[in-house]
């Protein structure tokens, strides 16, 4: 530790140096929070590289000292932190090391200086981005990446009213994975915390701990899906070790548990149910600590030499160079106090399981609701539950019990003005200086952002469940479906604060307050709520995270969790999702010039070989062998084809009444469309889907078309919402430089850039412009040998192949 001493000692540190336009540079400054970025020239090592300059963080903006987002122009990014609420700038710095001194991944740092046309910003730190080079250097590579940016997104379920990854800020070409996410926090709700890399989440819990980390794993957080599994990345440490995000000091964090926030992340209850979970959290805490009366210290005291001196010339700093090491001093002091606690810590046994739970008239509240609570596993000291009235701040109290075998109990009056009542269980054992709830993510600010927990209502109308009629669910794509479900009650129904449960494994919707359901009105149930009321005209109910539920039970549970009601979803649920995407769009019949057009709405290529088409007089016509239709893609069948290159459809169709149906090559009915003289067809003998995501078996959803229609073109009004995105190495591999790879995209713009494994960018590979074709470059003798990157980025997400280059092939 001497040498890293003298080291800082002697070292000076990096310097990044920018010119902009004052003007400009002066107006980013005044107008936070806008996304505005300038152009700027980053002076580095002799050389001046074209950037873009940006502000970064949250309310940190506001902020005198602002933070800032380098964008380079070969895709590098530079992430710098003011850390202007942290007098002593380390301890981001300082928890993100202790995550990687434990043995996992978090991001790099280092102390840097910033200048502006000359100008100095004073002392930054730099932090690694989470990115391709970040994923290179932990050993995974490209998947769906979300930061959670917002306490809505530590994996709890939403309201129906509210998108289900709220709080979860989508990053780096992930946002065509939104479904993956919801299956993650679905996941949690259900207790299967499987596909979450737990050592990563406990020692995340740990480093919480140990640094008093009030928001670590509820915010400021990424996860990460590699290979089937979810990483978890901290992010933003500088409100620890006694340090408010407003820049206040307690000085009594050194004696206080630091564990309460773990109670509130959405996949807790189910790794402290696990005994070996608990003792792997002890273990990691024991880590900890060794480390804060180890090699933290030392630390400190590096960093207090390396910065003490920059900071006379930070513009921004307000302390002098004693009081900065008066600051570093405390900081030891409360490191070795820290350590010391800690190992006092003991959490013991797993945390009791809430077996069943019960609330009186929860669908109609009286005067008093009475609540019971069965618990197994080890007895608790105590159970707190937590009470929100009418959707405001939740309020702390204890549940009861008569003797040692009864169940636990509390009893709450029903005020008058008291419309809905929501309540969170919190079982606490004396060895744990917290509760672990249930439902795992608790309440936290329920005023400000609810969360679905069981509770009572006061009806606004009845609920006769056996009303409700529910139709066949609408494959959408791969990753959105419908179901619809019809009130046939003569009177409206409430279904506030009520939710479904549907799929396999199941997918949840929860309603929240005043959702009256009208005689005769048909909802709609959705995996992705945002994007099916764009084209279903009802009211649309989201987002539950699970597949396509045809086939699983819709199960209707009351305001306090317990089942209700239940119904067998029907629809064919054999048909791969590549067949079941094949659907009718357009058709003109009964005017001689009959054609059929198809359209592919999945995310993969579709082969039609030997299907056939048939109609209600048992005619059939076969699609030729070789026949594909790619994601977006139209085939069209016509009686009296325009050319050679059009495809037969060897019978004609009547326009007043008719059934069409289309079979795969194995007898297996694709579809089947039935119209009649009421179909828009019978105006002007053809028409055409409104939407590619409406049910086509519903005459309200086509609409007539004057001639000739639009065959072999998109319809009029539709939206592209599926997207794909594929690259594969065709050529041999290893290659001595000289390489060919294939690509598919079902979106613009495309583009292919050559990164070595450093993540520096070595070229990009020029595409034909088209959203499908093959591609050469030839590096041989220009690059050494190793293995490369082929990153393919397009707006329908990214793909990535790998190419290993031996100069001596």
């Amino acid at each position: 530790m001497i040498g890293i001493i003298i080291f800082v000692l002697l070292s000076q540190l990096p310097c990044y140096s920018l010119s902009a336009d004052p003007q400009e540079l002066e107006y980013l400054r005044e107008h936070p929070h806008q996304g505005i970025e300038i152009p700027a020239i980053l002076h580095l090592e002799s050389m001046d590289i074209p950037c873009t300059l940006a502000l970064r963080g949250g309310t940190s903006q506001g902020c005198s000292k602002k933070s800032w987002h380098i964008s380079l122009e070969d895709g590098g990014h530079i992430l710098l932190n003011a850390q202007f609420r942290d007098p002593s700038l380390i301890r981001n710095t300082l928890g993100l090391y202790m995550t990687r001194a434990l043995g996992f991944p978090a991001p790099l740092t280092e102390f840097v200086t910033l200048e502006f046309n000359g100008f100095s910003e004073g002392v930054y730190e730099h932090v690694e981005r989470v990115d391709r080079l970040f994923y290179a250097r932990n050993g995974t590579g490209f998947g769906a990446l979300y930061k959670n940016v917002d306490t809505a997104g530590r994996l709890v379920c939403q309201y129906a009213d509210t998108c289900g990854t709220a709080g979860l800020e989508p990053k780096i070409d992930s946002q065509p994975y939104a479904c993956r996410i919801l299956e993650l926090i679905e996941s949690c709700r259900r207790g299967d915390v499987s596909s979450l890399n737990e050592n990563e989440i406990l020692a995340a819990m740990a480093v919480n701990t140990a640094i008093w980390d009030r928001d670590g794993l509820i915010k400021n957080c990424y996860f990460h899906q590699y290979a089937g599994q979810w990483h978890f990345y901290p992010w933003d440490r500088d409100a620890t070790f006694g340090n408010s995000w407003q820049g206040f000091y307690d000085s009594t964090w050194t004696t206080q548990s630091g564990l309460h926030d773990i109670g509130y992340f959405g996949a807790s209850r189910a790794f402290l149910e696990n005994p070996e979970s608990v003792i792997a959290l002890d273990e990691y805490i024991d880590q900890c600590a060794s480390l804060m009366d180890g090699e933290l210290p030392a630390m400190v005291d590096s960093f207090n030499m390396l910065l003490r001196n920059e900071l006379c010339y930070d513009p921004y700093y307000e302390y002098t160079p004693v009081q900065f090491d008066s600051l570093c001093l405390v900081l030891k002091t409360d490191l070795l106090e820290r350590a010391a606690y800690l190992r006092t810590l003991n959490l013991g046994s797993s945390s009791p399981v809430p077996v069943s739970w019960s609330i009186s008239n929860c669908m109609d509240m009286e005067n008093e609701l009475h609540i019971e609570l069965e618990l197994a596993g080890p007895e608790p000291e105590t159970v707190f539950i937590l009470v929100s009235i009418n959707g405001n701040y939740e309020i702390w109290h204890y549940m009861h019990k008569s003797n040692r075998n009864s169940c636990w109990e509390y009893d709450f009056e029903v005020a008058d003005t008291t419309h809905f009542v929501n309540f969170v269980f919190g079982p606490r054992l004396s060895s744990l200086p917290f509760p672990i709830f249930f439902p795992s993510w608790a309440m936290r600010g329920y005023d400000s952002r609810p969360s679905p927990c069981p509770g009572a209502r006061a009806a606004l109308a009845p609920l006769e469940p056996a009303y409700f009629i529910i139709h066949e669910p609408v494959w959408c794509g791969e990753n959105l479906w419908v179901l619809p479900v019809t009130n046939e009650n003569s009177s409206q129904q409430d279904i506030s604060h009520c939710s479904f449960l549907l799929g396999e494994p199941s997918g949840s919707i929860f309603f929240s307050d005043s959702v009256l359901i009208s005689s005769g009105e048909t909802f709609y149930l959705t995996s992705n709520a945002a994007q099916a009321s764009s084209f279903y005209g009802g009211r649309v109910f989201g987002d539950a995270g699970t597949s396509f539920p045809s086939g699983s039970q819709l199960i209707l549970q009351d305001p306090s969790w317990n089942y209700l009601h239940s119904w067998h979803i029907t629809g064919a649920d054999s048909l791969p999702p590549g067949e079941a995407d094949i659907i009718p769009c357009e058709i003109s019949a009964g005017a001689g010039e009959d054609w059929i057009e198809l359209y592919n709405r999945g995310s993969g290529e579709a082969d039609l070989s030997s299907w056939y088409f048939m109609d209600s007089s048992k005619n059939v016509s076969i699609i030729p062998e070789g026949t594909r239709i790619a994601p977006g893609q139209l085939y069209t069948a016509w009686e009296n084809p325009p050319g050679q290159t059009f495809n037969q459809l060897d019978f004609s169709l009547n326009g007043l009444e008719d059934t069409l149906s289309l079979f795969n090559s194995t007898g297996t009915e694709i579809f089947k469309l039935g119209w009649s003289e009421s179909w828009p067809l019978n105006s002007t003998g053809i028409m055409y889907l409104i939407s590619p995501l409406h049910d086509y078996n519903l005459a309200a959803h086509w609409q007539a078309e004057d001639t000739p229609g639009t065959p072999g073109e998109s319809n009029p009004g539709w939206k592209g919402i599926f997207s794909s995105v594929e690259v594969n190495l065709s050529s041999q591999n290893p290659s001595n430089g000289a390489f060919s790879f294939t690509y598919t995209s079902s979106s613009t713009p495309i583009e292919a850039i050559l990164y070595d494994m450093s993540g520096r960018r070595i070229a990009g590979l020029p595409l034909p412009g088209t959203l499908t074709g093959t591609v050469s470059a030839d590096f041989s003798g220009t690059i050494p040998s190793g293995i490369y990157i082929i990153y393919l980025r397009t707006a329908a997400g990214a793909d990535t192949a790998c190419l290993t280059v031996l100069n001596e092939i």
